[in-house]
């Protein structure tokens, strides 16, 4: 029951005075830099172990996804009659941001749960976790964004200068991905349960945003319109598809909605964690 009052009242564990969320985080962000080391390692040791032991190691992050891309345009491709090249740069447009989405999500979730032997013994600023995460799927997302860019010019694929956009499209998502994280991660540590249902919501989530299926595709139907419009990945998922696939740039309203939802979902994020901050060691 106090947990519940606590997580619903807003009052912290101790009753001391919250502090100004700019100056923490100002002092976290001060903090992270000092543990950039142990970050930097946590996001080296992650991509080393991951293929350890497989024959072709690094190559995977790479082949997965581009193994992955030619499966679901050969599947979905043929079943929606489409041309399979014009669908797979479509597909390609929200697939890669999408897995991104789920890993950097399903894993910041549990991380700290996968890490507390090591909060256990020694002090390291908790929001390393989520941010070595998010990193290590930064990554991944650039090695299979160069291997899918290659095949698609292989192919013939109109690739155009929108392309560039990428970049930012990929900053905003990051920090909208890292907000959802470490919300998801707090409440992870008292709600175990939580990460199966994290697995099935996402599951659910992939089939109901625009990455199959195009919003431009269902604009008559008015569950699909209504559909994406509560999406909160929608507006994020079609800055890629500006980039790669309509090779127009976003409208301003565009980026900044999808701005706008990023920093409202890191904020919040941040704001839960800093609030059950104290507490959530004696959860581990």
């Amino acid at each position: 029951m106090a947990l519940k009052r606590r997580l619903f009242t807003g009052k912290s564990v101790d009753g001391s005075r919250q502090i100004g969320a700019s100056k923490a985080l100002a002092d976290d962000v001060l903090e992270i830099g000092r543990f950039r080391h142990a970050l930097r390692f946590l996001v080296a040791n992650s991509l080393k172990t991951r293929y350890q032991r497989s024959v072709l190691g690094f190559a995977w992050t790479m082949l997965n996804p581009l193994l992955n891309l030619l499966v679901m345009t050969l599947v979905f491709g043929i079943l929606r009659g489409k041309d399979l090249k014009t669908y797979m740069v479509f597909l390609f447009s929200g697939l890669l941001p999408w897995q991104f989405f789920s890993a950097t999500v399903s894993q910041g979730a549990r991380s700290l749960l996968s890490k507390q032997s090591i909060i256990r013994k020694i002090f390291v600023p908790k929001l390393l976790f989520p941010l070595s995460v998010g990193l290590v799927n930064l990554v991944n997302i650039l090695m299979a964004m160069a291997a899918m860019l290659c095949l698609l010019m292989l192919i013939g694929a109109d690739i155009s200068w929108h392309a560039i956009l990428f970049v930012p499209a990929m900053a905003i998502f990051f920090i909208f991905a890292l907000g959802v994280a470490i919300f998801l991660m707090v409440l992870t540590v008292f709600f175990r349960d939580l990460e199966h249902i994290i697995q099935v919501t996402l599951r659910l989530l992939f089939y109901m945003s625009p990455i199959l299926w195009g919003p431009r595709e269902f604009a008559d139907k008015p569950f699909f319109v209504w559909i994406n419009r509560l999406n909160p990945l929608a507006c994020q998922l079609e800055l890629f598809r500006h980039a790669f696939y309509y090779h127009q740039c976003p409208p301003a309203w565009l980026w900044a909605k999808a701005s706008a939802m990023a920093l409202g979902m890191l904020m919040c994020g941040y704001l839960l964690f800093k609030r059950y901050e104290r507490s959530l060691v004696f959860r581990l």
